[in-house]
């Protein structure tokens, strides 16, 4: 998807010390750029209904080598029944809603 994403206008999200991320790092992180984008998307239309699924990737590099240690791995445990929205964020219209009832 990388050149897809190029092509609409997003050419300098892919060049390393031009992309700006600095919403998302702090200060003192180094400058990141996008270096991959993948995208899987499956639909099934059968007599009866529709289901459709998809997910993006996006693989962020740094635009050099850092000298300091490295830090804990944030871990998410997700040990009981949870509901994920995906929405438009300007509108707040949902997009996809779903339940993972029994997440062991």
């Amino acid at each position: 998807m990388n050149e897809v994403l190029e092509v609409i206008g997003l050419q300098m999200s892919f060049v390393p010390f031009a992309a700006d991320f600095s919403g998302l790092v702090k200060d003192n992180e180094l400058p990141l750029f996008i270096s991959e984008v993948r995208q899987r998307v499956r639909i099934i239309v059968d007599k009866d209904g529709t289901e459709a699924s998809a997910v993006t990737m996006v693989t962020q590099s740094s635009s050099s080598v850092s000298m300091e240690e490295p830090k804990e791995p944030l871990i998410l445990t997700f040990n009981s029944p949870y509901i994920y929205v995906m929405y438009e964020r300007i509108t707040c219209i949902p997009l996809f809603i779903g339940l993972v009832d029994n997440p062991m």
